[in-house]
């Protein structure tokens, strides 16, 4: 089973060619194109696939615990994020 949850529609093509690849990684390619991703939902009935195109649809994990961010600089009893950074790089695909 399969399921998408879409936050707007795909966009039509005319054609798409699969060449000297195997199938996931053709379709892992069309996902990747279309900035989709996917996870799997696991239950006794049966194991879906979900597509998606934007993280704020993901559900939490349960049981996670929350990790607090803390600016000062004394020593927490617990565990805190004291310092965030992020990097993005764009890369050709070729």
């Amino acid at each position: 089973d399969f399921e998408f949850q879409l936050s707007q529609p795909l966009k039509t093509h005319s054609y798409i060619t699969q060449y000297r690849e195997s199938d996931l990684t053709f379709v892992m390619r069309l996902l990747e194109h279309e900035g989709l991703f996917f996870y799997f939902d696991h239950n006794k009935e049966k194991h879906t696939l979900i597509i998606l195109d934007h993280s704020r649809d993901l559900l939490p994990l349960p049981q996670q615990p929350k990790i607090r961010y803390h600016t000062a600089s004394v020593t927490e009893t617990s565990d805190s994020i004291t310092e965030w950074s992020s990097h993005r790089r764009l890369q050709s695909g070729r």
